[in-house]
């Protein structure tokens, strides 16, 4: 494409921008919107996400002995696992110390009233949060070993959690992306109707389909573009908002918010967004410059 037909076409996409203005902007809008959306729904699934697997990350199994039970040995048979990454052997009086802290109780207050209930425990750590059952289960056979617990439920209820919101953000996202792409798609009708006799013109001369629909494509990949960016803006602005009411309400929370994943996000919004306006051009083209 020479420079004076690169030209024609960008004057012919700026043209049809200007002629239908308003349903421009509704379809830069829709695109902003539904990306948004969509934008939204990935950001809490991914740190709904990263919050599971520091749980999981974080999480140890409590191998807990029976009376008078050599934890030494026990700990040997562990190790040889070399899916353990740690042990830490924590007597009945540390747990029931632990415990004390727990409840705002004085420990030799509570020591001296009481007799002692809990067991001698070591607290094994896996080196991948994928092993805490597999390992679990392998403490269980060792013997001395009374009864093994861990805590993996709360990583998994996240992790479904964050699959529900996934899904339900890809299909109130769909929905939206799709009222997106009819809107661009109408926008791209009323520029190739407004033309139609300019067009046939062009046709009857031998332009090619793919020159004319150049111009739209050009119109369609704008709107997406601007769409896009107000997105990323909206996503960003919208997400910075949350990340700093939530660090001080909820500081335990630890969201995900490093300058690779914002742009990474503002990225991925304009990069949808450019590829939405044109997939409607060419739907919005693809019929209607056979019928003319």
């Amino acid at each position: 494409m020479g420079p004076n037909t690169a030209e024609l076409v960008l004057s012919q996409a700026w043209n049809s921008l200007r002629r239908h203005p308003l349903v421009a902007l509704g379809a830069v809008a829709n695109i902003a919107i539904s990306l948004a959306i969509v934008g939204g729904f990935f950001v809490a699934a991914y740190n709904l996400e990263h919050i599971a697997s520091g749980l999981a990350r974080e999480a140890t199994i409590s191998v807990q002995l029976k009376d008078k039970v050599d934890h030494k040995k026990v700990e040997a048979k562990l190790y040889s696992d070399t899916r353990v990454k740690e042990t830490k052997f924590v007597s009945k009086d540390q747990a029931l110390e632990e415990y004390a802290k727990t409840v705002n109780i004085p420990y030799k207050d509570l020591k001296g009233s009481i007799t002692n209930p809990l067991p001698d425990t070591i607290r094994v750590t896996v080196t991948e949060p994928q092993y805490l059952t597999a390992v679990a289960q392998q403490a269980k056979s060792i013997a001395g070993v009374s009864k093994v617990r861990y805590q993996k439920d709360v990583a998994e209820k996240l992790l479904h959690v964050a699959d529900g919101i996934r899904l339900a953000g890809l299909v109130l996202g769909g929905l939206m992306v799709l009222a997106a792409l009819m809107l661009v798609a109408t926008t791209i009708q009323l520029g190739v109707h407004s033309r139609r006799r300019e067009i046939r013109i062009m046709q009857l001369v031998g332009a090619t389909n793919n020159f004319i629909r150049a111009p739209f494509l050009i119109e369609g990949a704008v709107q997406g573009l601007l769409g896009g960016v107000l997105a990323a803006v909206l996503l960003l602005v919208g997400y910075s908002y949350l990340h700093s009411s939530i660090t001080q309400s909820l500081a335990f929370l630890e969201l995900v918010y490093t300058m690779q994943f914002m742009i990474a996000c503002a990225a991925g919004m304009v990069g949808l967004g450019i590829v939405f306006g044109v997939v409607g051009s060419l739907v919005g083209t693809r019929h209607y410059l056979r019928l003319i």
